[in-house]
């Protein structure tokens, strides 16, 4: 089984995390050997972003990834404005990566500073990329359009890699060339 890795990338706003949440609802409608997460914005009752969580594919669950300097003084790992909590993204990770041999599709949003900063999110991604002994038919990722993370350009570069460029002009458009690119793969990826 050859691993698919479907790469998303874009400038921050253009959409990626809503074109992996449009087609993680197909994928689950479809595959129940999906697993993953998403990164979401969190906002204050004003309206204003706080920080980041991680979020199940099918949204039971939450984690804190990161807080803003005003609302959080106790996590270490600062990334810009943010500070990260690491033991947060591990306890969240543990059970997604102790199940990758029962996963179809992984998604992965997203591969970026503030998730690198944990040691066992590194470790995950990076198993991710380089195992062969995986069942992993598919693993869709998102990652910064620019970046000098060794892992990312890893992934972006991979030999089973399709990269997928986002923009505000093209972000509709291209959902159907992604999802065109994910079924194909399931089909031929059923027919082994």
């Amino acid at each position: 089984m050859v691993t698919l890795f479907v790469v998303i990338t874009g400038m921050p706003g253009t959409g990626k995390t809503t074109i992996v949440k449009r087609m993680v609802n197909e994928l689950i409608a479809t595959n129940n050997r999906t697993s993953g997460f998403y990164t979401e914005e969190v906002r204050n009752d004003r309206g204003n972003r706080i920080g980041f969580d991680i979020v199940s594919l099918n949204a039971t669950k939450r984690g804190i990834l990161a807080r803003n300097d005003q609302t959080c003084t106790t996590f270490k790992h600062k990334v810009g404005n943010y500070t990260v909590d690491t033991s947060s993204v591990d306890v969240f990770l543990r059970p997604i990566h102790e199940t990758l041999n029962a996963t179809d599709i992984l998604v992965i949003d997203e591969i970026g500073k503030m998730e690198l900063k944990s040691v066992f999110f590194t470790k995950f991604v990076t198993d991710v990329a380089r195992a062969t002994d995986h069942s992993l038919k598919i693993v869709v990722a998102t990652v910064p359009v620019t970046t000098t993370i060794p892992i990312v350009e890893e992934i972006k570069s991979h030999r089973n890699s399709k990269l997928f460029t986002i923009t505000k002009l093209n972000r509709n458009a291209i959902y159907d060339d992604i999802k065109k690119t994910v079924d194909g793969h399931l089909i031929n990826a059923s027919d082994e």
